[in-house]
């Protein structure tokens, strides 16, 4: 699971990494074809308060390759948004993703050595729920950065294990405005926010559930305010109420469909 991340980042003025949240790689196969296409995901609130707060208008991403850690730098107009669903916002960024092979016959491939990605087969959605019974009470997992100890040779994602607290039902109430999401009890830290959530069903099979929005906070003054995990400085000091909030894979397939059929079209 962890080879499928990659950590977002901006570039200061004297070339240091700073880094302030997760992404995944998700991809798609024509079989027919054997035409191959990689993307990229994060939470667009990651993406949202990069370009509000600071003076960068471009993301470094940073994955393990072959030789250890790479970095690729994504504008930060490439990025593709979900339009939004019936008043509700959706916490979803998608851009295409290149990986560039010197020695290979294409001019771009995925690296088959360190990189992973979430196939369409491997992606929950509510249609699949009845039947691999992802249910509250089942185990998931996420993997993404720990802003304390991101590695410097390469990428060490962290992995953090907890359970479905409540599966999407009625929109939840965000920073962003209504959300479908689920509640899962786990606790989401500063820079989590865009991870892969995962879970294996009854069927044996792991797949993608959502990505990390946030989770609680519970303060005297604010028991049910809800922090984006971006990390310091765009966080502030409150107590993880140990519910995370996560968009469901539902929605990253919807912000996804556009790219596929513009790239799969001919």
């Amino acid at each position: 699971m962890v080879r499928t991340v990659a950590f977002v980042n901006i570039r200061l003025a004297d070339g240091r990494l700073v880094p302030k949240g997760t992404a995944f790689f998700t991809g798609h196969l024509d079989r027919k074809t054997a035409k191959f296409r990689l993307y990229v995901v994060t939470a667009k609130h990651v993406l949202d308060m990069i370009r509000d707060r600071t003076s960068v208008d471009t993301v470094v991403l940073t994955f393990n390759g072959k030789e250890g850690k790479e970095e690729r730098e994504f504008p930060l107009n490439v990025w593709h948004y979900h339009s939004g669903r019936d008043g509700e916002v959706v916490d979803v960024a998608i851009a295409r993703f290149e990986y560039q092979m010197p020695d290979a016959s294409r001019p771009y491939l995925t690296n088959p050595h360190e990189m992973r990605c979430w196939m369409p087969e491997n992606i929950f959605t509510v249609s699949v729920s009845s039947r691999a019974h992802i249910l509250p009470g089942h185990e998931v997992g996420l993997t993404g950065l720990f802003v304390h100890h991101q590695g410097s040779e390469k990428n060490i994602p962290i992995i953090r294990v907890g359970s479905i607290a409540a599966l999407p039902d009625e929109p939840i109430r965000t920073r962003m405005g209504l959300m479908t999401a689920f509640l899962v009890e786990v606790r989401s830290l500063g820079g989590l926010s865009g991870s892969p959530v995962f879970s294996t069903g009854s069927d044996g099979r792991i797949r993608l559930i959502g990505l990390v929005h946030g989770h609680f906070d519970q303060r005297t003054s604010d028991i049910d305010g809800v922090s984006e995990d971006a990390g310091s400085p765009f966080q502030e000091e409150r107590i993880n109420a140990g519910i995370a909030i996560v968009v469901p894979a539902d929605r990253i397939r919807e912000a996804l469909k556009p790219l596929v059929e513009e790239d799969f079209a001919t």
